[in-house]
């Protein structure tokens, strides 16, 4: 059995917690529960790029559960679309072997994760915990969202390159 490098394991801590503060803190309630800007993300896409697929996930989850379960109470679909904000860059990365990305892929990248995670599954999930129309709540959460995903890009590009930080900076061989 393989022991859990303990860097990698307080770096996903110090984000599960950032990203607690940043979605149920320092957030803004447009139409609850259907609407929140928070950069409440950003943590997970950074444990995702420096940590891996497997961490992002896992503080994607972590983060979800924990601040969901001493705020509003947790609901199981909704904490798929923090998981796969978790993997999916940090997938991308490793697949496509680059040790930096241009600001527009970084852009694409978090858009199209944005649309899978936040504004299709989201407003899948929210349907059904709310019991309204799925068209409807993608519709109003659309507009937002963009605004939400430009946001978190226009953040993580100066962290990502002009800080020097790259994706990968924690390796497994801690």
């Amino acid at each position: 059995m393989r022991k859990l490098p303990t860097r990698k394991l307080t770096a996903a801590a110090l984000l599960i917690a950032m990203s607690i503060v940043l979605t149920r803190l320092l957030s803004l309630n447009i139409f609850p529960p259907i609407v929140r800007l928070s950069a409440g993300n950003l943590p997970i896409y950074l444990a995702s790029f420096w940590l891996g697929p497997v961490f992002g996930g896992l503080t994607g989850f972590a983060a979800d559960f924990i601040g969901a379960s001493l705020t509003t109470g947790w609901f199981p679909p909704i904490s798929l679309a923090p998981v796969l904000t978790g993997i999916l860059p940090g997938l991308f990365v490793r697949l496509s072997r680059k040790e930096t990305l241009p600001w527009w892929q970084l852009l694409l990248l978090v858009l199209v994760c944005d649309v899978i995670t936040e504004l299709f599954w989201k407003a899948l999930a929210l349907s059904w915990m709310v019991g309204g129309n799925f068209l409807e709540i993608l519709t109003l959460r659309a507009p937002f969202n963009l605004l939400q995903a430009v946001g978190q890009v226009a953040l993580l590009f100066p962290l990502l390159h002009r800080l020097g930080l790259r994706p990968k900076v924690i390796s497994n061989r801690e």
